[in-house]
């Protein structure tokens, strides 16, 4: 199966690109993060890193099977492209199930991800979106769905927030929620992420792993044609009219408006990641040497 997955921290983008590549009549687009579907035979594994042994041939085969049909794979559409963000944590797992597969990894300033993030975890729930996605879900996931409707009452009554836990379940994030601040949980969010990504991604084939920064991508039409050509869109004119149509120049800029406590606990957390994928430790959204 021709198969392209993007990785990528909650909130760098990734739902962005999806709609970028998705916009090619060949490419299947699953509508959604379905970590449900990743986690199939793993419910009451306590976090979101799975290791690769955990993808047996069962779980496997079933991943194979629900991910085209949620992409709408046959006729046109040949190339199926998906973005749970979870799998930020377990690529190795992702790469036993799609040994052909090719990853597009999505980096984004982490200040700006976690500002961000920190607002979506204080949301309440979009019920709207809940029940359109439930749609979709399978019922063989029954685990998934009882620890999701714990986790979204549990976070609603006792946190007064959407959730108890929005986004990836990096290990250790529980005691994290129990003994730190939101802002330190967020900020380990992303550089656990990103962190994990990239490590993994360096394993593959390089010629299946394209690293892509998300300034870079909202700022040059060149970088949008490199990434949907490594997605196998020849021709990615459809790509370029919606990019043009919807991209925001001016994204980010949130980081100052939290308070001078928490940008200090969250950059102590950041820092050596922030440094280590380019970006200029003294302007949120610049990479060292570009505008």
């Amino acid at each position: 199966m021709d198969t392209v997955i993007l990785i990528g921290a909650a909130r760098s983008g990734t739902k962005f690109l999806r709609s970028l590549l998705g916009a090619d009549a060949k490419m299947g687009e699953v509508p959604y993060d379905v970590n449900y579907i990743w986690r199939h035979g793993n419910d009451a594994y306590p976090h979101d890193a799975l290791p690769s042994a955990l993808a047996t041939s069962r779980v496997k085969s079933y991943i194979r099977r629900l991910l085209p049909k949620q992409g709408g794979m046959g006729g046109a559409r040949s190339i199926l492209v998906e973005k749970t963000v979870s799998n930020t944590l377990r690529v190795p797992f992702v790469a036993a199930v799609f040994p052909e597969a090719r990853f597009i990894h999505l980096i984004r300033d982490g200040r700006d991800v976690v500002e961000s993030a920190l607002r979506m975890w204080q949301n309440p729930p979009d019920w709207g979106y809940l029940v359109q996605k439930a749609r979709s879900f399978p019922v063989s996931n029954y685990g998934y769905a009882a620890w999701y409707l714990w986790n979204l009452v549990f976070g609603t009554v006792r946190d007064r927030r959407g959730v108890r836990i929005w986004g990836p379940r990096y290990p250790g994030i529980d005691a994290d929620l129990a003994e730190n601040s939101l802002i330190e949980v967020c900020a380990r969010q992303w550089a656990m992420s990103a962190e994990y990504a990239a490590r993994d991604l360096a394993s593959l084939p390089a010629e299946q792993v394209m690293t892509v920064h998300y300034e870079e991508l909202i700022a040059s039409e060149a970088v949008v044609v490199d990434v949907a050509r490594f997605a196998g869109i020849n021709a990615p004119e459809l790509v370029l009219s919606v990019y043009r149509e919807t991209v925001r120049h001016d994204t980010g800029g949130g980081w100052n408006s939290l308070t001078e406590t928490d940008r200090k606990n969250a950059e102590s957390i950041i820092s050596g990641q922030l440094s280590k994928f380019g970006y200029d430790l003294d302007r949120p959204g610049f990479l060292n040497g570009k505008s």
